[in-house]
């Protein structure tokens, strides 16, 4: 270090600086993008599956709706206006289930929900939707209601409830993960600041040292055999 030059030091001293400068922005990064993963892994599980899981929802409501214009009906046109509806519900129903079981291919429920809703449709309610079907005479029509208070509505009223159990698990599971890392971001915000505080600190004192060390003490040194040797003149 002797033979180094007073620029070349304080070059140094910049260097190290600018080091350590670099590696505390690519920690920093680092932390960053694990957010935005988890950020990104937040919308597309949780909050996707709620959001398709509400639409399935609603699309079994749909086809609550539309066997019951079926069984209201009165006439083939009315019928298969009905039926169109419903098949269209159903699919929509498929669709958007497939949509909350990839977002959230772990949680078992969903699929169980799917099925169960499958089985509302086809299953269950088949009686009541082939009465409907050939029920134009007010006798056939009560008859067709019938069934349809007996066997298809209890199911629905008991699937409406697991939707809404399911959706708003969801929802607080987003809202706590999001909470979760919002304090992470707030967190890695502060130790940015306290770091960069304490680089500088460091850096500052090892300039102290470092001009003391090359200027202060030489020159003292200087100044003191200057005056020895006038002294002794």
């Amino acid at each position: 270090m002797k033979h180094v030059p007073i620029v070349g030091k304080f070059l140094m001293i910049m260097v190290a600086f600018g080091l350590l400068t670099l590696l505390l922005s690519l920690y920093e990064s680092r932390q960053l993008y694990k957010m935005d993963a988890a950020y990104s892994g937040l919308l597309d599980g949780e909050s996707t599956a709620a959001l398709y899981l509400s639409r399935s929802n609603r699309s079994m409501q749909a086809v609550r709706a539309s066997i019951g214009d079926l069984l209201m009906s009165r006439s083939e046109e009315s019928n298969a206006r009905a039926i169109s509806d419903l098949q269209d519900a159903r699919q929509s129903f498929t669709k958007f289930m497939d949509v909350a079981i990839r977002a959230m291919p772990t949680h078992s429920e969903i699929a169980e929900l799917r099925t169960s809703g499958l089985q509302i449709i086809d299953t269950i309610c088949a009686a009541t939707i082939a009465a409907g079907k050939s029920a134009v005479k007010e006798t056939e029509v009560a008859a067709s209601q019938q069934i349809f208070l007996q066997q298809c509505q209890p199911a629905f009223a008991t699937l409406s409830p697991r939707f809404t159990a399911v959706t708003t698990e969801m929802v607080e599971a987003a809202s706590k993960e999001s909470a979760a890392l919002t304090a992470e971001v707030d967190g890695t915000a502060k130790q940015t600041l306290v770091s960069v505080l304490i680089v500088l600190g460091l850096v500052m004192s090892a300039g102290f040292l470092a001009i003391r060390s090359w200027l202060v003490l030489p020159l003292r040194t200087l100044a003191a055999t200057m005056k020895t040797l006038a002294n002794g003149d």
